[in-house]
């Protein structure tokens, strides 16, 4: 009786802290063009079932679409990972995508920085889901809010 106890409290726990974010994660995974958006502790992440040019090029559309100026990239490990950085023209954020090939897809995070602690993750899941429409060859969807 008592390991009874001791498991259906664990279960209990277990599914607990999964609702804190599980409804999160399943929100923005809907999402999704044929690929889950994901929260992490500072943004949003997904993978992309493309090459990293493309990958590079949705970013860059993306940017140039909702207004956001270029204002770094970087290049390492023979172009298999890749950092762009910017700043949107009416908001006062620092946005940064950072794409890593992962064998046919690529791994894209986004982060929307408000100051040094605080991050917008409802705008960087804006700018990953227009990244990963393009990316998929569609129109970039309307904004959507976000449930955390």
């Amino acid at each position: 009786m008592r390991t009874r106890t001791k498991l259906g409290l664990a279960i209990l726990l277990s599914g607990a802290a999964l609702t804190g974010t599980g409804c999160g994660l399943f929100a923005a995974g809907a999402a999704g063009a044929g690929t889950g958006i994901y929260l992490t502790s500072q943004g949003v992440e997904s993978t992309l079932p493309t090459s990293m040019d493309r990958a590079l090029a949705s970013t860059r559309q993306t940017f140039q679409s909702l207004g956001i100026e270029q204002t770094e990239f970087e290049s390492e490990d023979s172009g298999n990972k890749a950092t762009i950085k910017g700043k949107p023209a009416n908001r006062d954020l620092e946005v940064s995508v950072d794409l890593e090939r992962r064998g046919d897809n690529v791994h894209a995070e986004v982060t929307a920085k408000d100051n040094m602690v605080q991050y917008d993750k409802d705008y960087a899941r804006q700018v990953l889901q227009q990244i990963v429409d393009r990316a998929a060859g569609k129109s970039p969807s309307e904004p959507q809010a976000m449930n955390d």
